[in-house]
């Protein structure tokens, strides 16, 4: 709409607010940029409607929207600087600076209406916090208006704080408490940054000032383990008497709860991450959580939100996983192709031999006899018994299902598909190739094979592909297909020319290699191939001739 059609007597004008935020291409100052440079100054003053929340439930599911430069009215501001001098301006910033000319990196200061120091990622910032606040403060005569400056530190502060109730060790500090805190030996340089910043926004009608101590960050790139950027939006337009907030969600989780829940994905840890793990505090949020309108992403914890974190963070890094599936004749070279995929971008091999010997013997660790722990409870008891008795009708079944066979010499100690799709699924939700991706060998080899093992369990996920409802399981289904093909003349010499040591223990003895290929042509002539599937919920295959 053109300013023109703007009736000027009705339109409420918000003045832009210009934000200092240090270290903008670092992972927690860059989030809270960006988050900042999309909201409106005075926006988290009003109450969240259920509308509102639908609508930012939806944008965070989806893709983020592409930051821009410009500037609409209203909003915040973003300038700073950065960690890396060879880094670029990132999109939502309007300016960056040279952290190194104090000089002119102060006047700079001295423009915005709110000072963002995170002393979070990069311990040699606290010494320039320190003297952001200090040249600050030395201006407040000349401030025409009051600016705000938030510290953004962390609960390290607070490590080695003695138990409110030395009999209850459940009741949580709050922020009231803040006086009382202990840092850690290693945070002396943190603790001592709040005091200081504390001590200057004693004249908070010209400079007020803030300290926010965070817990440990998680999502996304995840610094040691993300999201306290609603937090600081709260207190630039809240400005609350409190002066000292503590940033944390309502869980009440262990080292151990924490541990068993990133378990192998978090990669080696420093010094500093350590001292991070190893606090024992009980904190809760008390002043963020009744005063300030937000929406917490992951309130209930790490633990609870474990698999949107990991997802989250491998999005974030570019960490996806690769899947792929490579079909074809029998003889084609798709075990070959599989395991050079496998090699090359380090993803799991998934072969039926080796899928169906790793379930049979973990069923056979389940049934073997155990010696019973002294003070299990009775409930574990049950349970386990009620397993081994589960894995012992399944292990019976696949003897029944591989006896039935033993007659076909083509299916010659085979299973039914039941017991095939049955293992491969459970190989695909696997951590390893959920986290890292597959390359799936030869399977499925038929379109309702493909079908019953890629479905989608959920009916309410079902999603509309070609004008009917087709439900797939998009957590494992391949996102590339190839399809190997050559002639019956090509693949009986490759087989022929295979060295004994190759053909030895396979299918490639001439009756039962034939036998395979004739197979493998009859059910790929039909209108329901295996290709038609995926060509059906639109993950089209690559077709790869040999001559």
């Amino acid at each position: 709409m053109a300013e023109e059609e703007v009736p000027a007597t009705t339109e409420k004008v918000l003045k832009i607010q210009r934000v200092f935020i240090n270290h903008l291409d670092t992972y927690s100052s860059g989030n809270i940029g960006k988050f900042l440079a999309n909201c409106v100054a005075g926006a988290s003053l009003e109450e969240i409607g259920e509308e509102e929340e639908e609508e930012d439930e939806t944008k965070s599911a989806a893709a983020p929207e592409a930051p821009t430069t410009k500037v609409k009215e209203g909003t915040f501001q973003i300038v700073g600087t950065l960690a890396k001098p060879g880094s670029g301006r990132p999109d939502f910033a309007v300016e960056t600076y040279s952290w190194y000319l104090r000089e002119d990196l102060l006047s700079h200061l001295m423009e915005c209406d709110v000072v963002i120091y995170n002393i979070t990622e990069n311990v040699q910032q606290v010494e320039e916090a320190l003297w952001a606040v200090s040249g600050m403060n030395e201006e407040v005569s000349h401030f025409e208006k009051r600016k705000v400056f938030i510290l953004l530190s962390t609960v390290m502060t607070w490590a080695r704080s003695k138990p409110l109730d030395p009999d209850d060790n459940e009741v949580p500090f709050t922020e009231e408490d803040y006086r009382r805190r202990k840092h850690h030996p290693n945070f002396l340089d943190h603790i001592n940054a709040e005091k200081l910043v504390l001590k200057f926004g004693k004249n908070a009608k010209k400079f007020a000032t803030y300290v926010v101590a965070s817990g440990l960050q998680y999502g996304a790139e995840g610094g040691i383990l993300h999201a306290f950027f609603k937090v600081i939006q709260n207190v630039i337009d809240h400005v609350p008497k409190l002066h000292y907030l503590v940033a944390v969600d309502e869980a009440v989780h262990t080292l151990e709860d924490l541990v068993k829940a990133a378990s192998a994905k978090i990669p080696d840890l420093t010094q500093e991450y350590l001292d991070h793990l190893l606090v024992n505090l009980r904190m809760e949020a008390l002043f963020v959580k009744e005063n300030f309108n937000i929406r917490w992403v992951a309130q209930t914890g790490f633990v609870e939100n474990i698999n949107s974190v990991l997802k989250e963070y491998k999005q974030s890094r570019g960490l996806l996983p690769i899947k792929i599936c490579i079909l074809g004749p029998p003889g084609v070279g798709k075990s070959s192709i599989s395991e050079e995929l496998a090699k090359h971008y380090k993803l799991h091999h998934i072969k039926m031999k080796d899928v169906i010997s790793e379930a049979i013997a973990k069923l056979e660790a389940i049934v073997a006899p155990k010696e019973s722990i002294e003070g299990e409870e009775e409930g574990e008891e049950e349970e386990e018994e009620e397993n081994v008795e589960d894995a012992q009708e399944l292990l019976d079944g696949i003897k029944e299902s591989m006896e039935q066979n033993a007659g076909d010499a083509l299916r010659a100690g085979r299973l039914e598909d039941q017991y095939i799709i049955r293992f491969v699924k459970e190989k695909l939700k696997s951590m390893p190739c959920r986290n890292q991706g597959y390359v799936l060998d030869g399977f499925p080899k038929t379109y309702d094979q493909a079908k019953d093992l890629f479905n989608q369990e959920d009916e309410e996920e079902e999603e509309e592909i070609r004008g009917k409802m087709f439900p797939y399981d998009k957590l494992i289904t391949p996102e590339f297909v190839c399809g190997l093909d050559a002639s019956d003349e090509f693949l009986k010499e490759r087989v022929m020319n295979l060295p004994e040591s190759v053909v030895a223990g396979t299918h490639y003895s001439q009756d039962r290699f034939l036998r395979a290929l004739s197979n493998y042509r009859d059910i790929n002539t039909d209108d329901e191939t295996v290709f038609n599937y995926f060509d059906e919920i639109e993950i089209h295959p690559i077709h790869i001739g040999t001559k």
